[in-house]
């Protein structure tokens, strides 16, 4: 997760942009998509976990949500930080109760 927001931090320039502006709505989609995809593949390797494509979708908006916030407030958070907190909403999860 932190090496995700590593990455993100050095490309703001391109992130802000495909999130924060007038982007077209197709790569704003395709992010997300790919972003709940991501949560998925992480989650599923555990077995003991079955998700729904509804559990899929609120996780992956809610990672969204957290990314775009975090560019909107101007990254006012370290990487790590923003990476740790991310990681203690997943864990605390309904979805994974």
């Amino acid at each position: 997760m932190t090496k995700a927001f590593q990455y993100l931090h050095v490309h703001a320039n391109f992130f802000k942009t495909l999130i924060c502006s007038g982007a077209p709505t197709e790569l704003r989609e395709r992010f997300q998509y790919l972003v709940g995809t991501r949560m998925f593949e992480n989650l599923t390797k555990d077995p003991a976990y079955m998700f729904s494509d509804y559990a899929i979708a609120y996780l992956g908006n809610a990672q969204f949500g957290i990314i775009q916030h975090w560019f909107m407030t101007n990254r006012e958070f370290p990487p790590e930080d923003i990476a740790r907190i991310l990681t203690a909403f997943i864990r605390k999860s309904p979805c994974l109760v």
